[in-house]
């Protein structure tokens, strides 16, 4: 079994690669997610169910605190206390999808090291594999958002069905940045150290808890940088705000996940061959 190769031009051979590479191992693919996902709850008392609680708690323990104890407003857009917490939950959501992947990147070729001299087995995508897992938790956790958005404040906006088109180009990039860390981390083992030293600072550094706006105009420009800048701001914007009118955002966003993702898929796929000789 490899991974399906594109013949023909080579730009679109290297666009289509990531998801060529998916398509082809898709049962293979499948097959691993359930795996993983099951191997996360072998033995528990509860199962599957610790996918939904520590969402669950969070969002709780937000609700409490900022609905009924702190009351704060979200620079003056957002006065609901309730709508508030919503709104923390809703962008450390998106964070916890990115620190899960980040996390298991560093250490993704040396855990599955098992599979990288079966020569038939398609090793790239196991980059996939992280991205699905973190994909089905959060989902979990925004089901859990919209179920507590219908019982505390109605149906949501009918713009919350375009919330698909904000998380996939974010998943896409960071699909891109897993091929690159977790084939660099197979040969230099320091950057799992780097990872737990640094991206913690990454909250600070993004628009979890505060808006883009309320930030002088170029940290505003510096933060636009992060890909968790605008699936942060366009969630919240359909969500909580006025709606979603940055369809240029969109697209130029999109553009820069495909490269990245074609680029880091491309990245792995030249490091590959030396996988075997340092594991």
């Amino acid at each position: 079994m490899g991974s399906a190769r594109v013949h023909g031009n080579p730009i679109v051979g290297a666009i289509l690669g990531p998801l060529t590479c998916a398509w082809g191992n898709r049962e293979l693919l499948v097959g691993l997610v359930r795996r993983d996902i099951y191997s996360r709850f072998r033995g528990t008392i509860l199962g599957a169910f610790w996918v939904a609680a520590g969402p669950l708690v969070r969002l709780s323990t937000y609700t409490l605190i900022f609905g009924l104890l702190i009351q704060p407003k979200w620079q003056g857009r957002i006065n609901d206390p309730v709508l508030i917490a919503f709104t923390y939950f809703s962008g450390l959501i998106l964070f916890d999808f990115l620190m899960e992947c980040a996390y298991s990147s560093a250490n993704l070729i040396r855990e599955n090291r098992v599979f990288i001299k079966k020569v038939v087995f398609p090793v790239e995508i196991l980059p996939w594999v992280s991205v699905a897992h973190a994909t089905f938790r959060y989902c979990v956790a925004m089901a859990l958002l919209l179920l507590a958005y219908v019982a505390f404040k109605g149906v949501p906006p009918i713009e919350t069905l375009l919330l698909p088109l904000f998380f996939f180009p974010f998943a896409m990039i960071i699909l891109g940045l897993i091929w690159v860390v977790s084939s660099v981390a197979t040969f230099v083992r320091d950057v799992g150290h780097v990872l737990n030293t640094f991206l913690p600072i990454l909250m600070f550094a993004s628009p979890v808890f505060f808006p883009l706006a309320a930030l002088p105009e170029p940290v505003q420009v510096a933060l636009m940088f992060n890909p968790l800048t605008f699936p942060l701001e366009q969630t919240r914007a359909v969500l909580f705000g006025d709606g979603f009118h940055a369809w240029l955002g969109l697209v130029t966003y999109t553009f820069v996940a495909i490269a990245v993702s074609a680029l880091g898929y491309r990245f792995f796929m030249r490091l590959r061959p030396g996988f075997a000789d340092v594991l």
